[in-house]
Parts: structure tokens; C-alpha cells; sequence
């Protein structure tokens, strides 16, 4: 046996095609075991498409196989029968089996140890007992034990349950084909006579693969080992594993890690597409390369951070594929599921059930006004409420309620996949309502294709249990689950089952959700998270395999102990270093999810401090994102207008993340504007002048229908409803209202109205004008009471100009309220609180709300008996208020109570300051961002002006809100 070692994997082509060249010649057909089969995969990639070795054109020569192959082919040869590969929902049902009836023989222990009958406890036995397989550990190992412990009782009736229904775990898979092996010797001599045996990429083994590979080398006399070297001491690779030399490096190992950090953990991923952009557009070099294509990307990301990796790519318009499909438990069916039940242990109360039944997936609209109103709850009262409102959803309704109940009362595990099936497909199922959808939303394309792959998975399993189940699995398949078990079996399904990924894009970056094939390599590998909590991160303890249990197996089979994994996580980081062939590109924030210090892992230090001693030349560089001087051409071209050379910005006179537009003529400016461009210019200048706003069209979430749609639909329904309202009318505002929404053709043909998906919002806007309308009325009513006439209402009034250093100021108020005297009052109608309107500018002493101020100004305040504005104010749908200055008896007609009265001389003086400010600001022509912004808590254009980077602060659900009012 020897041992070939390797560190970038491109340096194992050379070797690799020697090997195979030579086993050809001497007529012996080569085994090449790989990890996995997704490296079977990188090695025909690597090969080339026409030959399925490197330079062997013939399967018959050459066998690429994974463990599981190995096996499979030993049965097939000896003619011995193949024990069933269990898969992990099925080994979780005989887990739960053998946990059960251990607990039926030892009804007391649960006293001493309650955990034992909680889901939970599933996933650390199945945990241990997999490691227990891997190590080979047997029973009898545990003969020493002298303390009572579970996991080896547990242990041994799992390892019987498996061989009393001929099954096993992929973790017992060298061991059955050691067994094999061993068991009849004249067969697998006949069988190895003329094989040899390359184990390729393998960095260690665990002791049941250790033994077969012993087995196997004592039967060909000829075991090739191509490992990839670590170099992490104290770490057990192959070599010394099975006590071998290996040969010294040829040559010295160059390489490339360019160390990237952020300050904020939101924008990480943000950070790497941005740099990719930047690169590929020719604006920075990496390793002071040119972009080699971003089909020569490769990025790993933690599972959670994924779906926002790939998100930010798809931002920057980079191609990504990811390289496995997602677990079920990610996708929109297991996501339904666990609102489904979280609904269900609510008891199927009006809010939690309505927003699950007004999802695209019920296939059927369901009004939101209508269920508030009538307040059903419970199982019962939903079913009356549909059958009298909306019988198309009742089929969706049943099945849900029909699959709770089944979870409830206990039932078979195949089932509960039945139920949960028709879940899926109940109504017209959920295929038939969205695929239509797609055609005119393609953003729709990728959630119908996992839906589809999710009830073919979920079919698969169904049909193996239903045909096999008790026949092979046992009667762990014929066990009822009830309640929490129930759950956690489907949940678990969810889990473990993954989707089939999208067909990948050449050309495009290959995204890695988990760690990448040990046999795959990118011209740029990129790995984000990269911080001492991940690598090599905490090293979880079990609470079964405790000192006393690692102490009886020390001699006889020994566990890795928590230095052992720790080792062993570091080498796996240095082979995960070299998976970049030009470039390794590692990025971490300055703060985790929870604003904690995220450490630099010393990792690294350690590999480039091995590496600097063994003469090999690493290049490594850090960069705190932010202290760069790149920039966007589209967003921040140079001042004059001159944008021919990207890569002028090193020289430009203007600020870095500054909007510059020149000198301009004349300039015209709304008043509407002076908040955003005297809180952050530069925002100011990205929405208006550039017009780059984030989008995001959550689909799923019926949110088709911008805040800037519904403003402009909400203003044109009150300019209808005072078109209607006379004086003298008796009819109410909330009646006129009532009226404009139906029979204003332009509003009820919107989409809001129009499309059901957009039902509950649509439900919401009537609500919110509905109140609003009850404002209004008690206003009326209070200006009859106070003997003042209201003589007309106008609506889109233009107030008249103001100019200020050379630059003209407009607005036009929604509304204008005249009395008899001359006063008038202007009021103007947004779609979010009317207080958050009228904040002002602490940083620039502004009291007041800076568009209400100039209201007064430009129309001209009541002085010295003169008429003139009485009070300005914001009417807010999303609370139903006013807020605003009132003078005189104006302030209890239109605030309802006796406030202490705010001159509207003083909001007046601001509204001209402001102005004075902008206009200077206006006409130099350069917008700064301001990093201390009250916009900047919501603000969607971080990723351009970075300040998060700099700042490192963490968005706040509240700051979302807010960003929907402003």
C-alpha cells in the first residue's frame, strides 16, 4: 500500500493519469473509489466528455465507484444477497421503533431521564449511533462498561433490528462489505485476482473503512491511496493512519487568499456579489488577474445563508447554479407545513388561518374584510364560514384539517404522507393553481418546479412504504405516530429529503450550500463566513457518549475525541483553502446575526505560517471592504458627465459614493422632496435623478402592489370622494367613500382589486379608508358645531411657486379646506402614520416636518387678522390620524382636543431655511450620503453607499416598518 499525496486537486491529474496508464498495461482492470457520487461526477468533468478516465476510454478497464458500489458489486460477484439500504426517514422510523420499545421494557427510566420521550432525543441517538457504525464499533465493545448507560442498549437493539430484517445503514456499509469479504475468501480472492485499487480524495478514513481497505489490500497486494494533504499537526491523515511514508513535495505550492470583511452581517453576501460585479466589469482586478468568467466561480455558504447568497447574485445580475437541490424543509410545501400545524395548535384562529388560506396555493381568493368581520375560528367555524363565503377553498381546508386531525389521533407513517400528499394536491392541487401563474410571473418558475419535485419525493416514499414498507422495513413501518411524533416524522421528512436542483447554466457561478465535492476546484473559490465560530467552530458533545462510555470503548474501538474533531475540522478548512486553483477569496463580518464579535479564525495564521516554513509561497491579503475606491459607473459616473474610462475614479476630484450632475441651469424643485435630499443627499439623488429603487416582487406573498401604486390609488379615491361632497350634502364621507370604490371604474379595475392574489391588501386599503373616512365625518361634524362654514374643498391644489437663490419651489397639496373668513386649512393624505410624516431633521434643527412647513409657507400664514392658513396637516391610512399645526379654534375642529397651540409662523421660518439649504445643495451639483441619516435605519441602498460597512449596524424589524410609511 502507498500513498500519493496531493494538495490542489490539479495537481492530481498528472499522477492520477500515470496510475490508470500503468494499470492498463499490465491488464488489471482499476477500482477508483471515490467519497461520494457527486465526485464521480468532477471526475468525468475533469477527464474530459470523451474519455471516462484520463486516458482510458473503456468502463471495462476502469470502475469509478463510490462505497456503496464497492459493496454492490462484491454481491453481484459472490452471488450473496444485498442487504437494503435504509434511507434516513426510514431510519428514523426504526429509531423511534427501538426507542419505544426499549421504553415499554423500562417503563421507570423515563423518571431519571424524561428527554428520553422527546422527538428531540431522535436526532442525538441517530447522531451517535451513526458514529458508532462508522468506528465499527460492535456491542461487545461495551462489555467494560461498569455505569448504566442507554446508548449501548439502544445501540445493540438497532444493529438487531437491522440485521433481523437484512437492512443497514450507509454507515455499516464498509463493515457489511468487510464481512463479505471475509466470510467467503475463496470468492473474493477469484474476485480481486485481477483488480487493483485507488482510493482517491480520501484525506483519512474512518476505522470500518480503515478495515476494509486493509482487507482489500491483503487481497490485490496493490492499494493506492491519492490523498489530499493537510498538513494540520496532530491531524491522523491516511499515511499515518496505516503508518506509511510519503513522498516530499515536488515543488513548492503557490497560492492566492484575498481576505475580505464587512462590518455588517446582513451584507456579506451583498459585499461578494458586489466584488464579482466589480470585477467582471473590469473596475478592480483580484490577484491582479483579469475576470476569468463566471462560469470559473465557485462560493460556499453556510445552509442558512444560501437563499441570500444566491439572492444578492441574482441582484447583480450574476448567473449562479446551485450545486444540489434544497431540502423540502426550505421550499414552499415544507414551509406550508409547519404553518399548517402551528395554525392548527392555535387553534385555527381567524388571523393565523386566513393568511395560510389567502396563499396563491389555495387556488381561490378569500376577501380579508369579510373574515374580520365575521371572525371565524376553529375547525368548525372556518368550514361553515367557507361554505357560506368561498366553497372553492373548502377541498384546500378539508385536507388540511384532515391531515391535523390524522397527526392528532395517530396514524400509519405511510399514511401520514398520503394525507400529506392530498394536502398538496387537494382543490385542483397546488400545481394546477400556480403553473398558470408562471407564465405571466417567471419568478413564479422555480417554486413550481420544487412543488412538483416535492410531490414526486413525497409519492416516492409514499409508494416504497405502501408496497415494501412492512414486507422490508418492519414494524417500525406498521407503528401508528401520534402528536408530537407525527409531526416530527413529517417535519423530519421535510428535512431530510432534497428537491433535484435546477438544471445547471454554463457560464454561470456554482453556489455550495454545504462542503464541495472533495473533488471539485474552481479557478476562484470563494467562502464566506469564515470566522472562528465556524472554523473550526464549537465541537458539539453528546450527552450518550459521556466520559464513561468513551473510556469502555478506548481500547477496544476508540471514538474521535472533541481534539480529534477539532483537528479534523482544521484540515478540512486547509483542503477547502485550496479548492481555488488562482484565487481563494475568504470573507467574514465584523458582527454576527446577534452583534457579537465575529473573531478571524486562526486557521489561517496557522496554514500560512506552516506554509511559510515548508519554503511555499502564499500571497494573503485583507481588505475591510469600504476603505476601496471603486464605485458603480451606472451610479456614480464622473463629474462632468464623463464615463468613457472605468477605472478613472483612482483620479477623480469628487468624493468616492458621491452622485455628481454638474452645474445645472434652471432648476425647478418639490417641496415634497426637501426631507430625503436634506437627510441624505445622495439618496435623494440614487431615487430621483437615477431612478434606482429596490423592487423585490414577493409574489408568494401577495405583494404585487407597491406602496407608490397605492398611494396614487388611495389619492385619486379621495379627490373622487370630495368631487362628490357639496356642502350641503347629508350623505357622510364614509358613504361617499363607499361609493367611489365601487363605482369608480378606475379603481375597481386596478389590480389591487382586480387580482385575487392581492385580496388581503385590497381588504386592508379598505379598512384603512373606511376609518379614515370616520375621521373626516367627525371633522365636518365639528366644524357645524363650531359655527364656521366650510365653503368648498379643493382638491390637487398648486400652490403658488417660491423662489430661493435661483431655484423654484413647487408643491401641490391634496387637499384645500376654505372658510367663510378667507382662513384656509391644507391636508394632505399618506398611506403610512401621519405622525412619522411630520419628524423633522435633528442634525439641521428641524422641529417639523419639512413638507407641511413649506405648505405654510408658500400659501401664505394668517398675520395680523389677515386670512391666510389656518393649520396644515397629514392624514395617515395606516393609523387612521391627523397630525399637523392647527392655529385658534381650528385646533380642536380638526385635532378633536385642546392642544398647546404651535406657531405656524416657526414652521414657516424652517420651511425657508430648508429651502435656502437645498438650494445650494442643488446647485452645486454633488450629493454626499450622509451616514448619520434618519433614513438610513431603512434605507435599501446601503450595498451603494456602504455605509453599513463602515457603521456596522444591524436592521431592525421596526426599521422595516418604518421603511413602508416613508
Amino acid at each position: 500500500m502507498r500513498v500519493i499525496p496531493y494538495r490542489k486537486v490539479s495537481e492530481l491529474d498528472g499522477p492520477l493519469r500515470e496510475y490508470l496508464a500503468e494499470r492498463q498495461c499490465q491488464g488489471f482492470e482499476t477500482c477508483c473509489i471515490v467519497p461520494s457520487r457527486r465526485d464521480r461526477d468532477w471526475w468525468r468533468k475533469r477527464s474530459g466528455r470523451d474519455s471516462f478516465g484520463f486516458g482510458i476510454s473503456s468502463e471495462r478497464e476502469i470502475k469509478l465507484w463510490n462505497w456503496e458500489d464497492l459493496y454492490g458489486d462484491v454481491c453481484s460477484s459472490f452471488d450473496a444477497p444485498r442487504l437494503r439500504q435504509v434511507d434516513p426517514p426510514s431510519s428514523r422510523l426504526i429509531m423511534a421503533y427501538v426507542v419505544n420499545e426499549f421504553l415499554k421494557d423500562n417503563e421507570d427510566i423515563t423518571e431519571a431521564m424524561p428527554g428520553l420521550k422527546r422527538p428531540g432525543f431522535l436526532d442525538v441517538l441517530a447522531t451517535d449511533v451513526r458514529e458508532l457504525m462508522n468506528e465499527a464499533v460492535t456491542p461487545e465493545n461495551f462489555a467494560i462498561l461498569n455505569t448504566p448507560s442507554v446508548l449501548p442498549e439502544l445501540y445493540r437493539r438497532c444493529l438487531a433490528y437491522h440485521e433481523e430484517h437484512g437492512l443497514m445503514d450507509s454507515a455499516s456499509i464498509p463493515t457489511a462489505t468487510l464481512k463479505l469479504l471475509s466470510d467467503m475468501l475463496e470468492q473474493a480472492e477469484n474476485w480481486s485476482n485481477k483488480k487493483r485499487f485507488a482510493f482517491v480524495g480520501f484525506m483519512s478514513f474512518t476505522r470500518s473503512q480503515r478495515r476494509l481497505v486493509d482487507k482489500l489490500e491483503a487481497l490485490s497486494k496493490d492499494v493506492v491511496i491519492f490523498e489530499p494533504a493537510a498538513g494540520a499537526e496532530g491531524f491522523q491523515d491516511a499515511a499515518k493512519q496505516f503508518d506509511l511514508k510519503t513522498p516530499p513535495p515536488a515543488e513548492r505550492e503557490t497560492g492566492v487568499i484575498l481576505s475580505l470583511r464587512s462590518a455588517d452581517y446582513s451584507i456579506e453576501q451583498e459585499m461578494i456579489a458586489r466584488r464579482l460585479a466589480l470585477w467582471s466589469a473590469g473596475a478592480e482586478e483580484v490577484a491582479a488577474a483579469p475576470f476569468p468568467g463566471f462560469g470559473d466561480v465557485g462560493i460556499m455558504t453556510p445552509q442558512r445563508r444560501a437563499a441570500a447568497m444566491e439572492a444578492a447574485l441574482r441582484r447583480y445580475k450574476i448567473p449562479c447554479s446551485p450545486a444540489r437541490g434544497r431540502a423540502v424543509s426550505d421550499t414552499i410545501v415544507g414551509k406550508a407545513l409547519a404553518a399548517v400545524r402551528s395554525a392548527w395548535v392555535s387553534g385555527l384562529d381567524t388571523h393565523d388561518t386566513a393568511l395560510l388560506l389567502t396563499q396563491l396555493w389555495t387556488g381561490a381568493p378569500l376577501s380579508l374584510d369579510g373574515v374580520a368581520q365575521a371572525g371565524p375560528r376553529g375547525a368548525d367555524g372556518w368550514s361553515s364560514f367557507l361554505a357560506a363565503r368561498q366553497p372553492a377553498l373548502l377541498g384546500v381546508f378539508g385536507a388540511m384539517v384532515k391531515l391535523c386531525r390524522a397527526v392528532d389521533r395517530g396514524a400509519l407513517p405511510v399514511d401520514l404522507l398520503t394525507l400529506f400528499h392530498g394536502f398538496l394536491t387537494a382543490g385542483g392541487s397546488w400545481l394546477s393553481t400556480l403553473a398558470p401563474l408562471a407564465d405571466s410571473h417567471p419568478d413564479l418558475d422555480e417554486s413550481v418546479r420544487e412543488i412538483a419535485a416535492s410531490i414526486n419525493e413525497l409519492e416516492a416514499q409514499r409508494d416504497e412504504l405502501r408496497e415494501r414498507g412492512a414486507r422490508e422495513l418492519g414494524p417500525a413501518a406498521e407503528r401508528p405516530l401520534s402528536g408530537a411524533a407525527a409531526t416530527d416524522f413529517l417535519m423530519n421528512w421535510c428535512a431530510k429529503t432534497r428537491v433535484p436542483p435546477p438544471a445547471s447554466l454554463s457560464g454561470s457561478v456554482v453556489l455550495y450550500s454545504d462542503d464541495p465535492p472533495v473533488l471539485a476546484s474552481h479557478p476562484v473559490w470563494i467562502m464566506t463566513g469564515v470566522t472562528r465560530r465556524e472554523w473550526p467552530g464549537i465541537i458539539p458533545s453528546s450527552p450518550l457518549l459521556d466520559a464513561e462510555v468513551m473510556d469502555a470503548l478506548s481500547d477496544s474501538a476508540p471514538l474521535p475525541s472533541a481534539h480529534d474533531k477539532r483537528v479534523q475540522r482544521e484540515a478540512l478548512f486547509r483542503r477547502l483553502l485550496r479548492t481555488g486553483d488562482c484565487v481563494t477569496i475568504i470573507s467574514r463580518s465584523d458582527k454576527d446575526e446577534e452583534g457579537r464579535s465575529n473573531d478571524a479564525p486562526f486557521l489561517v495564521d496557522a496554514f500560512l505560517s506552516d506554509a511559510e516554513k515548508s519554503g511555499d509561497e502564499w500571497k494573503y491579503t485583507e481588505t475591510a471592504v469600504g476603505d476601496d475606491d471603486f464605485y458603480f459607473p451606472e451610479i456614480e459616473p464622473e463629474e462632468g458627465g464623463n464615463n468613457n474610462n472605468k477605472n478613472k475614479n483612482k483620479n477623480k476630484k469628487t468624493p468616492r459614493l458621491a452622485y455628481a450632475v454638474g452645474k445645472a441651469g434652471k432648476i425647478t424643485f418639490p417641496v415634497g422632496d426637501l426631507f430625503e435630499l436634506l437627510d441624505c443627499p445622495f439618496r435623494w439623488a440614487v431615487n430621483r435623478r437615477v431612478r434606482l429603487r429596490d423592487g423585490g416582487v414577493k409574489l408568494l406573498d401577495a405583494e404585487l402592489f407597491g406602496k407608490d401604486e397605492a398611494g396614487i390609488l388611495t389619492h385619486k379615491l379621495w379627490e373622487g370622494v370630495w368631487r362628490r361632497w357639496h356642502g350641503e350634502s347629508i350623505e357622510s364621507i364614509a358613504s361617499l367613500a363607499e361609493r367611489e370604490l365601487a363605482e369608480n371604474g378606475e379603481i375597481s379595475a386596478s389590480r389591487l382589486f382586480s387580482d385575487r392574489r392581492l385580496s388581503r391588501m385590497a381588504g386592508d386599503i379598505k379598512f384603512y379608508v373606511a376609518r379614515l373616512a370616520s375621521l373626516q365625518d367627525d371633522i365636518l361634524g365639528r366644524i357645524a358645531d363650531s359655527g364656521r362654514r366650510l365653503v368648498a374643498v379643493e382638491t390637487e391644489f398648486t400652490l403658488p411657486p417660491r423662489e430661493v437663490d435661483g431655484v423654484t419651489f413647487t408643491g401641490r397639496c391634496d387637499r384645500r379646506d376654505l372658510f367663510d373668513d378667507g382662513s384656509a386649512v391644507i391636508i394632505d393624505y399618506k398611506l403610512g402614520k401621519s405622525a412619522s410624516y411630520e419628524k423633522g431633521i435633528k442634525r439641521l434643527n428641524f422641529k417639523f416636518g419639512l413638507q407641511l412647513s413649506a405648505y405654510a409657507l408658500m400659501n401664505g400664514i394668517c398675520e395680523a387678522g389677515c386670512p391666510g392658513v389656518a393649520g396644515v396637516g397629514f392624514m395617515g391610512h395606516k393609523d387612521g390620524g391627523l397630525a399637523g399645526t392647527f392655529e385658534g379654534d381650528m385646533i380642536e375642529i380638526y385635532l378633536g382636543a385642546k392642544k398647546k397651540p404651535v406657531s405656524l409662523a416657526e414652521r414657516a421660518e424652517e420651511a425657508n431655511s430648508a429651502m435656502q439649504q437645498a438650494a445650494t445643495l442643488l446647485k452645486s451639483g454633488l450629493f454626499t450620503p450622509n451616514p448619520d441619516a434618519d433614513a438610513c435605519r431603512y434605507c435599501s441602498l446601503k450595498g451603494l453607499c456602504r455605509r453599513g460597512e463602515v457603521k456596522g449596524e444591524r436592521p431592525e424589524d421596526e426599521d422595516a416598518e418604518e421603511a413602508e410609511e416613508a
